[in-house]
């Protein structure tokens, strides 16, 4: 009589149990009951997909890789390279969520990480950015990427000293990153000190062949040379970035005040109005062409 109770009870129990576990979220589960030929075809459509992608075919890749996250949800590997197909196209809130799922897919993937923490970074979200550079750091102490996000969540949230240290700590593991020099250089600016802008652009700009430094460089080179008054350093370097491509109005003014610090009048105005050709309404070079004018006119009274 019992043991027919405990039966009738225990019966719908495990049933309930057996639904429930069916039921359960996650990449593990779903993992375990997918059929070895499904996953091959998952495998194949990824492989599409990132083909694709490294050879710019956004909607292509876009295409395959959300197939072969369907296919096989819990792959990180195909929603990290969905994630970038879909930033790349523009579609930056379902990347992120698709950046996010690597990382639960993977939590031990360093590299997924690194990149869902930039695609916050990207948009504005610097705390959570944050959060996801520690955690990349805590998985590989070593990933100069891992350290430079730290350094520009921290430098987003106003914390420049934390920054720095850790812009320092990413330089110990990828010395000639250039956006990673770049991006230290511009802190010291924005600190005022030039002295240190101006080593960081020459580690930067030692690592180019002689006539392939990068405008950008240069002229940030320029400016610092500018602002510690070493003048002719200045203009040689801001006409040497003005020769790297198309140069824009405020690196022809740049030019334009070295020119005239260095007592060279007529190419200070040459490059003023440069300037100003480009942009009719730049107020700098319209300053420094009035400046120059009432000179020459007070020097002929």
């Amino acid at each position: 009589m019992n043991r027919a109770r405990l039966k009738t009870r225990t019966g719908p129990l495990l049933a309930i149990a057996l639904i429930g576990s069916l039921l359960l979220p996650g990449c593990a589960m779903t993992r375990r009951n997918q059929r070895p030929d499904y996953v091959a075809q998952a495998k194949q459509m990824w492989r599409r997909g990132v083909t694709a992608l490294e050879s710019g075919k956004l909607g292509e890749a876009e295409s395959w890789l959300r197939q072969a996250a369907e296919a096989s949800p819990d792959d990180a590997p195909t929603q990290r390279h969905l994630a970038e197909a879909l930033w790349q196209s523009g579609q930056h809130d379902e990347a992120l969520e698709c950046a996010e799922a690597a990382c639960r897919c993977a939590p031990q993937d360093c590299e997924s990480t690194v990149r869902a923490g930039q695609m916050r970074l990207a948009q504005g979200d610097a705390g959570q950015a944050n959060d996801w550079a520690d955690r990349s750091i805590d998985l590989n102490t070593r990933s100069a990427d891992a350290w430079a996000l730290r350094g520009r969540s921290h430098q987003r949230l106003g914390d420049t000293d934390r920054a720095l240290a850790d812009y320092q700590q990413a330089l110990r593991y990828a010395p000639s990153d250039p956006q990673l020099l770049t991006d230290v250089a511009l802190l010291h600016r924005a600190r005022g000190d030039h002295r240190r802008c101006l080593t960081t652009l020459h580690q930067l700009i030692d690592a180019y062949p002689p006539g392939q430094e990068p405008a950008g460089a240069l002229a940030l080179a320029g400016e610092s040379y500018l602002a510690l008054g070493r003048a002719s350093e200045a203009a040689d370097t801001l006409q040497l970035a003005s020769t790297r491509g198309p140069a824009d109005a405020d690196l022809l003014y740049r030019l334009a005040e070295a020119q005239a610090a260095c007592g060279n009048r007529d190419l200070a105005m040459a490059d003023a109005q440069r300037a100003l050709d480009l942009d009719a309404q730049h107020d700098g070079s319209r300053q420094l062409l009035a400046r120059l004018r009432s000179a020459d006119t007070a020097r002929l009274r």
